[in-house]
């Protein structure tokens, strides 16, 4: 069995987002079937800590370059080659002693350890892409006004090349859609390693959804919930959600906002003045899976190229059919016309007639009957195994 050390910015129990589930996830399934895992973080609030859970080891080090205040121009450009950080991964690699490392989010890590790592120990290095970062320092390729952006600031150049520079040293890239590869594949990253698509993972009990299909599939009440799962962000389409939602004159819907973020005032806002528009904050564990059961629809709006979309794969966990944007890897996940729709990014008219279309529960029925062909696509076993093979293949 294989020494397989994972790192990534964050981990269990701060779970920041989509990332950390799937770590999460991979780690301890790859723990469960004899492998010796341990993760590497920079998420502590002391120096360093060592500790165990479900079977994974962890090596939490202390965020030393915080991008925030008069510094931060000088903290993002060390980011990006951060030799600070080099004394305690040396530590760890020498008493873990893996086989492969896996790389996730890099951000206050920094893309620099793929060179370091490369030629000090000569160890299979595997990176998997999780949005945008390693070309755009927001990770979201979006100017302040919801465009894409093209002409780019000094430091993004800058940042696209010291990565890209780095990228060199990678053995192996996979990504949960063709969309992310593709991307950092037309760019110049990557051109030395070997690539995979592996989606991302969540643990799945096929009957439960089954059931849970049959239920909704049988469900009269004329009243219908909408779901928005999520950061609540700008570039996440939430403006563009609410206000096409108020649009729709119909008191037998809700929109349930979870999440919390920086537009957290604006959607309180709105729920003053729309009764219909219900927010929940931050949900997790059975509060989030309440939601998620009572939920009809989900909708995820985003108006930025994301690599895949978790939330929609939890979605179909619940029996939940999903409208999303025409963007990023968005697509690759809901297949248009079977589990989901797919509308225009920020088309107020589309996404209306969306919303409009699956008020209907008839017409919910026929994409819910689709789930089952494709979730366990996005099985936690099935996940694990694809890891297996590219490690092997090192």
């Amino acid at each position: 069995m294989s020494r397989i050390l994972l790192i990534n910015t964050f981990y269990y129990p701060n779970m920041i987002g989509g990332t950390e589930h799937t770590i999460k996830l991979l780690a301890e399934g790859l723990a469960s079937k004899g492998h010796n895992v341990a993760v590497f973080t920079c998420d502590s609030n002391k120096d360093f800590l060592k500790e165990e859970i479900n079977g994974v080891t962890i090596y939490r080090d202390k965020v030393v370059i915080k991008n925030k205040g008069f510094f931060k121009p000088i903290y993002k450009a060390i980011e990006l080659n951060n030799r600070i950080i080099l004394s305690r991964l040396d530590k760890v690699i020498d008493e873990f002693k893996p086989d492969v490392i896996n790389t996730h989010n890099l951000f206050y890590i920094s893309p620099y350890i793929w060179k370091y790592i490369k030629l000090k120990f000569s160890i299979p290095i595997v990176h998997t892409i999780h949005d945008l970062w390693l070309y755009c320092p927001k990770a979201t390729y979006l100017k302040r006004n919801g465009q894409q952006c093209e002409n780019k600031h000094l430091y993004c150049k800058y940042h696209e090349f010291v990565n890209k520079k780095h990228s060199m040293y990678v053995d192996f890239v996979t990504s949960p859609s063709r969309y992310a590869i593709d991307f950092f594949g037309k760019r110049g990253y990557f051109l030395k390693s070997k690539k995979m698509v592996i989606p991302n993972n969540i643990d799945i009990d096929i009957e439960k959804t089954i059931d849970l299909i049959k239920y909704k599939n049988e469900i009269k009440d004329k009243k219908v919930n909408f779901v928005f799962l999520g950061n609540l962000l700008f570039s996440k389409g939430l403006n563009w959600l609410i206000e096409t939602f108020k649009e729709i004159e119909n008191k037998n819907i809700n929109l349930i906002i979870c999440g919390d973020g920086p537009l957290r005032d604006y959607v309180i806002k709105e729920t003053q003045n729309d009764n219909r528009i219900i927010y929940k904050g931050h949900v997790s564990g059975k509060q989030k899976e309440d939601i998620l059961v009572q939920g009809d629809v989900l909708i995820m709006p985003s108006i930025c190229n994301e690599t895949f979309g978790r939330v929609i794969v939890e979605a179909y966990k619940y029996g939940m059919p999903v409208i999303g944007s025409n963007l990023g890897g968005i697509p690759e996940v809901i297949k248009n016309n079977e589990t989901g729709l797919i509308v225009e990014a920020s088309d107020k008219k589309q996404l209306k007639d969306a919303i409009e279309y699956m008020v209907l529960r008839k017409n919910q029925i026929k994409f819910r009957d689709n789930i089952t062909k494709y979730i366990n696509n996005y099985n936690n076993s099935e996940h694990i195994k694809n890891f297996e093979n590219v490690f092997s293949e090192l």
